[in-house]
C-alpha cells in the first residue's frame, strides 16, 4: 500500500456478503449494493469547577458499539425470510415457505471480503450480530426490489469484529 498522500489509497468498496445464521451454515447473500458499518459511541463529559466558566476537563467513552445496515437486491425466500423474521422449511407441497415474524430474532455472523479493482481489499468479519428489518419491501413496483436489514454487532472476545487488508489487494 503506497504511503499517504497517494491518490493509488483511494477506494470504491465492491465485494462479497456471507450470513452464517446461530447454529446454522454460512451463504452467500447475493448482490449487495450497500453494506455501511457505523461506530457508535457515547461519552460522558466531565466540567472543571475551578474557573469562572465550565469548561470541559476530561471526556471519556462510556458505550461504544457496531451497527451495519445491509440492502439485500436477490429476493430469495432465504432473504425474504430474514427481512420478515421467518424459518424457511419445506411445506406439504415441495415448496419453500415460512411464517411472517414467525420468530423474534436474527441472529448469526456477518463476513464481507472485499473482490474490488480500486484501492485495498478488506475482509470484514463480524462474528456476532442481531439485526432487524428496516424499511419497506415493495411487492408492486417499477425500481428493482431490495430487502434492507440493519443491526447491531455483539461484542465477542473483547472485540465487535475484525478488518484485515488481503494481501491480493490493488
Amino acid at each position: 500500500m503506497p504511503v499517504s498522500p497517494n491518490p493509488l489509497n483511494y477506494f470504491e468498496g465492491k465485494g462479497n456478503l456471507y450470513f452464517t445464521p446461530t447454529g446454522g451454515v454460512e451463504r452467500h447473500v447475493g448482490n449487495c449494493p450497500s453494506f455501511v458499518t457505523t461506530p457508535v459511541f457515547e461519552t460522558r463529559e466531565h466540567f472543571s469547577s475551578m474557573e469562572g466558566i465550565r469548561a470541559v476537563d476530561r471526556e471519556v467513552t462510556v458505550q461504544a458499539g457496531l451497527n451495519f445496515a445491509i440492502d439485500l437486491e436477490e429476493i430469495t425466500i432465504d432473504n425474504l425470510a430474514l427481512f420478515y423474521f421467518g424459518e424457511v422449511e419445506t411445506n406439504s407441497d415441495g415448496n419453500l415457505q415460512f411464517g411472517i415474524l414467525d420468530i423474534t430474532t436474527i441472529t448469526g455472523a456477518l463476513r464481507f471480503t472485499g473482490a474490488n479493482t480500486i484501492g485495498a481489499r478488506y475482509e470484514v468479519v463480524i462474528p456476532s450480530v442481531s439485526m432487524i428489518p428496516s424499511g419497506d419491501f415493495d411487492w408492486i413496483s417499477d425500481d428493482w426490489a431490495r430487502c434492507q436489514l440493519t443491526g447491531k454487532s455483539l461484542i465477542t472476545g473483547g472485540v465487535f469484529g475484525t478488518v484485515e487488508r488481503l494481501a491480493d489487494g490493488a
